[in-house]
């Protein structure tokens, strides 16, 4: 059941370069696909006209572990790039072609701190905490929306369809949401529905996507939708 909502960021280490660097989801497919070589290439030039590029190398640097922000990396890749989508795929780990692993967002952040050139994706409240340079990310509607809680609202909202195992994808929303976060994601909790513990979890997992959605926005979290928060309610209702 979804009981958090967040973004992935696309963040980058390379001297010279001003933070929200702008880019697309077919640039970025391009990029870890080991395409695009150097930060002054022409597809990425194109879309910051007037900003200086170095001939740095790119270094792209992906989660090693099993990670909701990678599976929300490669669904939005998946959406925008059909080489992508062909190719690595959508899961929580995928094989990379090319570039460099770390463990968590700080293995991640140790990697890219460490190489000139670097770009890979983390979690919003990390990057934001941490003081990281991060792109703007092109949406469907053809904008760079600053990623944060209403681009990511914006992002929930434009998805309205709940199946009913509850997996909600709100990746590349449509372009009649032009100041959705393209890189949006739900966090999800993963319960048996047959628990000894179920008088336990039934109040903790009601409390969690109600009264305790309050607690999320210091640590960049959005609160939930409230048909999001009805299907929560009925999921609980099943744990016996």
């Amino acid at each position: 059941m979804p009981w958090a909502l967040t973004a992935t960021l696309v963040s980058y280490h390379v001297k010279g370069v001003p933070n929200r660097l702008k880019l697309s989801g077919p640039v970025l497919a391009r990029i870890f696909l080991g395409e695009i070589k150097h930060w002054n290439d022409p597809a990425i030039a194109r879309l910051n006209p007037g900003v200086k590029l170095p001939d740095t190398t790119v270094m792209p640097v992906f989660r090693s572990d099993g990670s909701g922000d990678t599976y929300a990396f490669t669904d939005f890749l998946s959406k925008v790039s059909p080489a992508w989508k062909a190719g690595p795929g959508v899961a929580a780990q995928v094989a990379f072609p090319t570039g460099a692993g770390g463990k968590g967002n700080n293995g991640v952040a140790a990697a890219m701190s460490r190489s000139n050139g670097a770009i890979g994706y983390l979690a919003l409240s990390y990057v934001l905490s941490n003081h990281l340079d991060y792109a703007l990310v092109r949406n469907a509607a053809g904008k760079f929306p600053v990623p944060g809680l209403p681009s990511i609202s914006a992002a929930a909202k434009a998805v309205t369809t709940i199946a009913a195992d509850n997996v909600v994808s709100i990746t590349n929303p449509p372009a009649s949401a032009p100041g959705a976060y393209p890189i949006s994601t739900y966090s999800y909790a993963i319960v048996p529905k047959s628990s000894s513990a179920a008088s336990t979890l039934r109040p903790f997992l009601t409390y969690a996507i109600t009264d305790g959605q309050r607690f999320g926005e210091p640590l960049q979290f959005a609160p939930l939708p409230s048909q999001v928060v009805d299907a929560g309610r009925r999921t609980i209702a099943e744990i016996k």
